[in-house]
């Protein structure tokens, strides 16, 4: 093992993180929305989103690149409040701009779950996670935003 570089969200617990082959860079977001990319050539940070955003707070969501339509897209996750667990999902222009809400919300809240794009199909896939009420295993959104 070897340390590419320092990571400018090491203080934020929980980030997750995306890997963009065509941009050949390494995204990072918080459970506050502070984004940032590694170029995994000069392992240079550049800074998407700096400043907290509350309402998107969020611990254990998952996330997933849509370079079709140049964007992330999040899911998910607990806000910390007693029944915090979260149903929505959130998109970041990767052209500029800020994280704002995507779609519908979409069955059901769920957290500690995992994403992966299905480019083929335009969706985002989820798998698993946790919440207190029963949910369905595998499902799927629509990334054009049209709704499940």
């Amino acid at each position: 093992w070897s340390v590419l570089a320092s990571d400018p969200t090491s203080a934020a617990d929980t980030p997750r993180a995306v890997l963009d082959p065509a941009g050949d860079e390494l995204m990072l977001s918080d459970r506050e929305g502070r984004t940032v990319a590694l170029s995994l050539a000069t392992q240079a940070w550049r800074t998407l989103v700096a400043v907290p955003e509350p309402a998107l707070r969020s611990d254990s969501f998952a996330m997933v690149l849509d370079a079709a339509r140049g964007r992330l897209v999040r899911y998910g996750g607990n806000n910390g409040a007693p029944g915090g667990t979260r149903a929505d999902a959130f998109e970041l222009p990767l052209a500029g701009g800020e994280w704002a809400p995507f779609g519908p919300y979409w069955s059901g809240p769920r957290q500690w779950h995992e994403a992966v794009l299905d480019r083929s199909r335009g969706r985002m896939v989820v798998y698993g996670g946790w919440t207190s009420l029963p949910l369905d295993p595998l499902i799927s959104l629509p990334l054009s935003g049209e709704g499940p």
